[in-house]
Parts: structure tokens; C-alpha cells; sequence
């Protein structure tokens, strides 16, 4: 959206934890064009043991002896140096200008189903800092990182203007429809992603076939609905081919050489 926005964020255990009730609540600043993306996978931990499967993976230097005893079972990475080794590890395989990032839901009103439901498509194009919590005090190694990192995505405009960079499936205009008395099967009209794991987890990697799947889905989505709404996609479908073309020609590189460039897949809610 074309809008900044200024969102207030909180620790989980800020108000019932002693380690935490420091902890200032946080504004978190998204500039227009821009998404919070949360890694959730990369921030679990075993429960007993405090190691890390996503950092022995990623060669993430990673130190499970640091972690905190909270007193009660945790899944999720506390430690601060940890937190930002895993988060910055992360991103760090987001290429700007690059990257494609997918935004998808769990639920959409076209549908009932609980499922991975693809909304749009676009290039990252800019990654900002990781940011610390507020503190009052700031207590050396009580610390953590929020874990919303934001990033900005190359997707401009709108269905009554145009798209550039990317687009939005036109869901809001098919509903619309609905509203207006025309009678419509939403959900035959729903994009679902082709890979459950990669994407759930809010925020993932993911592959370059599941990327070129997610291409294909959006396209053939687009192609339905060109009759009920009254319209053609070829903006968006030349859009598609040429990422689809620039993914095969990286697949067959990242074959040769065993360096995989990655996308991003970020979880959007929407109502």
C-alpha cells in the first residue's frame, strides 16, 4: 500500500516474565511498499536440548549453551546474539531487485478451507535493519530483536490503473461482484500454493520449482477469472513469463553450481 505506517509491538513476556518486564513496548516503522516478514521456523529451538536444526543446516553460528532457562518449556530462540545470527541469516539469501517475494494467507473469504492461499507477487527491493526492543532499562545480556523484519516489495499501482513490478490477484473485485448480486463460485477462483511447508511458517525460502509451480497457479488463476470480470491479463502474463524464464535459467545454473539464490514467501492476512 502506497501508505507508511507506524505499528506498536510488544514482548510476549514482557508482562509475565521477570527477565522481560523491562521491556518498553516498540513502534515498528513500515515505509509505503512495504512488508513485515517473520522467519517462525528459523526461531525454534529443541525444547530440552536449546539446539537449533535451521542454524547446524545453515552453518548459522548458533550457540545453544547461551540460551536462557525460563522456568518453563520454550520452542523459541531467546538468546539475543542468537536471535540476530538466525534472523540476519536468513535474509541474507534475499537478493534485492532479485528475489521474487510471494505474499500468501492462511484463510481468504473466498473460502472456507483453511489452506496457503497465493495473493501477489512481486520483487524484493529493499531489506531494512533488524531492530532491538525498547528497554527501560537496557540490561547487558537481557536483550532481544523483534523478530519482523521489514521489507520492501517493487509491487506499484492497482486493477484501475495498472501494475508495475508484480500484482495483487484481484480477489476485493470478485467479491464485489458477489456483493452486487452476481452469482459466483468464489472459491474456484482461489490460487493455492503448491508447497505446504515452504509456504507456511510465516516467512520462508523457497525453491525455484516452487516458485515456477506459484507462477504457473497465479497465471492459470488470472485466466479464470477473464470472464466474470470482463478483462484480459497480458500485462501480467508477459509479467509471468519473463520470471519464469529468468527462474529456469537460474535453475539450470544453481544445478550446475550448487549455489541456490532464494525467493521469499511471506504470510499476509487479509479480510
Amino acid at each position: 500500500m502506497p501508505d507508511k505506517l507506524q505499528r506498536q509491538t510488544k514482548h510476549p513476556y514482557s508482562d509475565s516474565h521477570e527477565d522481560y518486564k523491562h521491556y518498553l513496548k516498540t513502534f515498528i516503522n513500515l515505509p509505503p511498499y512495504s512488508s513485515a516478514i517473520v522467519p517462525f521456523r528459523w526461531m525454534m529451538r529443541d525444547t530440552n536440548t536449546y539446539q537449533s536444526e535451521i542454524a547446524d543446516l545453515n552453518g548459522a553460528k548458533y550457540d545453544p549453551s547461551k540460551e536462557p532457562d525460563l522456568g518453563f518449556p520454550s520452542r523459541w530462540v531467546q538468546f539475543h546474539e542468537n536471535q540476530r545470527e538466525l534472523l540476519d541469516t536468513f535474509i541474507s539469501a534475499i537478493q534485492p531487485e532479485e528475489s521474487l517475494i510471494f505474499f500468501y494467507a492462511k484463510h481468504v473469504p473466498l473460502s472456507e478451507a483453511a489452506n496457503r492461499i497465493l495473493i501477489g507477487v512481486g520483487h524484493v527491493k529493499s531489506i531494512f535493519p533488524v531492530q532491538e526492543y525498547d528497554y527501560e532499562p537496557k540490561i547487558p545480556g537481557k536483550q532481544s530483536y523483534i523478530w519482523e523484519r521489514v521489507v520492501e516489495h517493487s509491487i506499484r499501482g492497482n486493477w484501475k490503473n495498472g501494475f508495475t513490478g508484480g500484482f495483487i490477484l484481484p480477489y476485493q473485485e470478485l467479491l464485489d461482484l458477489q456483493g452486487n448480486g452476481k452469482e459466483i463460485d468464489l472459491e474456484s477462483f482461489i490460487a493455492p500454493a503448491s508447497n505446504w511447508d515452504e509456504f507456511s511458517y510465516g516467512a520462508e525460502h523457497v525453491s525455484h520449482s516452487t516458485a515456477i509451480d506459484a507462477l504457473h497457479i497465479l497465471a492459470n488463476t488470472l485466466k479464470k477469472m477473464e470472464q466474470p470480470l470482463g478483462r484480459s491479463f497480458d500485462t501480467q502474463y508477459k509479467w509471468i513469463d519473463d520470471r519464469i524464464s529468468e527462474l529456469w535459467k537460474m535453475r539450470g545454473l544453481s544445478l550446475v553450481s550448487a549455489q541456490y539464490s532464494r525467493l521469499l514467501a511471506s504470510r499476509k492476512e487479509i479480510s
